[in-house]
């Protein structure tokens, strides 16, 4: 089976004030990142989807449903598991302002080394448990099954723990996912083999 995700689409305009958005900020796409959508499932055309997941947000509901509706699909199902971190005193702020807060060696600690921060809502054993169950109810279905899931930067990286191994050039982004990314992963014989990540379209 394959198993591909994307990250939604851009939730600023040029100009806008840039903050940190998680799960308690139900942003919609811009028109770009309307566009964004579009051009993934431009993309995704030649695919046999079976069925769409994406989490219960704006931004993610949207860019599915675009999706979905372009390549005449199942209208997308959500799933709560495959919401964005929360991102607790971060949550609605630019980095200006979380540093503001006194959290200047969390913010640096998170951006230079990945280090969880404690003022954070969600824990990282949080967000690897909900992804991890619907990973595992995503590969006991059919095994020629082609599934897409709509979710958050904060997210799709945890679904790097599904491999043996991350690559390194993987590692230093911190499986970062830019906005309209797609990434990919062949699932057989009760493994899980990288296709590619962070697809830029």
């Amino acid at each position: 089976m394959e198993l591909i995700l994307a990250r939604h689409g851009n939730t600023f305009n040029s100009g806008d004030k840039i903050v940190w958005v998680g799960r308690t900020e139900d942003f919609p796409l811009t028109q770009t990142g309307e566009e964004q959508a579009k051009k993934v499932a431009q993309f995704l055309q030649t695919k046999t989807i079976t069925k769409i997941y994406c989490a219960p947000l704006k931004r993610t509901k949207r860019f599915a449903e675009i999706i979905a509706n372009t390549l005449n699909l199942s209208a997308p199902i959500l799933d709560e598991r495959l919401l964005e971190v929360d991102y607790g005193a971060w949550a609605g702020k630019s980095d200006d302002e979380i540093i503001a807060l006194g959290l200047k060696a969390e913010l640096e600690a998170w951006k230079n080394n990945a280090i969880w921060p404690k003022s954070w809502g969600t824990t990282k054993e949080e967000i690897s448990k909900a992804i991890n169950s619907f990973y595992q109810d995503v590969v006991s279905t059919n095994s020629d099954d082609v599934i897409l899931a709509i979710s958050s930067n904060g997210c799709l990286r945890f679904f790097l723990q599904s491999l043996d191994e991350i690559p390194e050039e993987i590692k230093k982004t911190n499986g970062k996912v830019k906005t309209g990314g797609v990434c990919s992963f062949e699932i057989s014989a009760g493994r899980c083999f990288l296709n590619y990540w962070n697809k830029a379209l």
